[in-house]
């Protein structure tokens, strides 16, 4: 057999069959990150959905806009900044009820919360963007509540709108959260990056693998966030929404649980205190045990539990049960010692349910 016919066995044999494995990767990352992704619900947090909210924060002096393709619009008053080179505000709508920290990095520095190593300008609003492990981990010197097990490491392009997971909450996967980049801004002659970031729930969960999970995310647009949009001043802000909101779904019958932690910021300053609460709702009993975990002032985790007997035959119903409102309860009441990245966490369990309702929600500490 001479050497074409060699070269022509070969290609004929082997080249279908990379061809066979790179389809069946793609098929693969499709149902293991896209479909699950696709389920992911923005959380929406009770706390911003107040419109005098919105009109209070739009019609500030510094405030600005920005409105997706799908009519949504997004303000922000004037960050607070920090001599780190950090500024912080916080991003509100009033056409979704979705709402998150904005986060302003100084360009010469890059965003570095998260899995976000480091970040670089190209032009105009496109940088490149390195991701890492970073020993990601929440916790303490005792306990580890979410850990990034494997080292990892990839670089990649990104453009303004483009909304990505940084990272998962917890092991099951059925909390992540997601960032978007919102592009370059100039605050007193210096300029930013903006990103902002919020949680995404799913009662299935994903699997939590990186960076696998990083970069399928760019594919999804995570609904209300949107792709693209303009940014506005707000001298020209519109209020009132420009479409109908969809309605409200459906409500589910079926026996559930939403915890919401509340009144805690995601930047506190070394010295500065911190206070929180929440608010359990959902169709059922607000009976149960309830435990909140949260950090002292030097950042080792202590813990507040307690329980309460359902009365035997009572009907199931919906309820908002919040403990600061109504019993007037808050928690932490301490100031931070130490810089890093600590977790409060707030946990329901009903006998009837066969995995307790948990949230958690992380806040960083750093120095002024």
């Amino acid at each position: 057999m001479n050497n074409v016919n060699i070269l022509f066995v070969i290609s004929a044999v082997f080249v279908p069959l990379l061809l066979i494995s790179i389809s069946y990767s793609a098929i693969q990352d499709y149902y293991t990150y896209s479909v699950p992704l696709n389920k992911m619900i923005l959380f929406e947090d009770p706390l911003f959905n107040d419109p005098d909210k919105f009109i209070e924060i739009s019609e500030k002096k510094d405030s600005k806009c920005f409105t997706s393709p799908s009519m949504n619009y997004f303000c922000y008053a004037k960050p607070r900044m920090y001599e780190s080179g950090i500024g912080v505000s916080w991003l509100i709508s009033n056409t979704t009820k979705i709402s998150g920290e904005l986060h302003f990095d100084n360009v010469n520095v890059g965003p570095s919360y998260f899995t976000m190593k480091n970040m670089t300008l190209i032009q105009g609003d496109t940088a490149k963007i390195t991701f890492a492990d970073k020993d990601y981990r929440v916790g303490n010197g005792t306990s580890t509540l979410y850990e990034i097990t494997n080292d990892f490491e990839f670089t990649t392009i990104i453009e303004k709108f483009d909304t990505f997971v940084a990272k998962c909450d917890n092991y099951d996967g059925t909390s992540v959260t997601v960032v978007q980049y919102l592009g370059i801004t100039t605050i007193d002659g210096v300029d930013y990056f903006m990103t902002w970031h919020l949680n995404a729930l799913s009662e299935e969960g994903i699997v939590c693998d990186y960076p696998q999970i990083i970069q399928n995310s760019f594919d999804n647009d995570f609904g209300n966030i949107g792709h693209d949009g303009e940014e506005i001043e707000n001298d020209v802000i519109n209020t009132e929404p420009e479409s109908t909101p969809p309605p409200e779904p459906p409500f589910d019958s079926k026996e559930h649980y939403v915890i919401e932690i509340t009144g805690l910021k995601d930047v506190y300053i070394v010295g500065e205190r911190y206070d929180f609460s929440y608010i359990l709702s959902g169709y059922g009993h607000s009976c149960g045990g309830k435990t909140v975990t949260f950090p002292d002032s030097n950042g080792d985790t202590i813990g507040n539990a307690s329980s309460a007997s359902c009365i035997a035959n009572l009907p199931m119903g919906i309820f908002v049960f919040d403990i600061e409102k109504e019993q007037g309860t808050t928690y932490g009441h301490v100031e931070m010692k130490n810089p890093g990245t600590y977790t409060v966490t707030v946990t329901f369990d009903r006998p009837s349910q066969y995995f307790p309702t948990t949230a958690s929600q992380e806040f960083r500490v750093v120095e002024e």
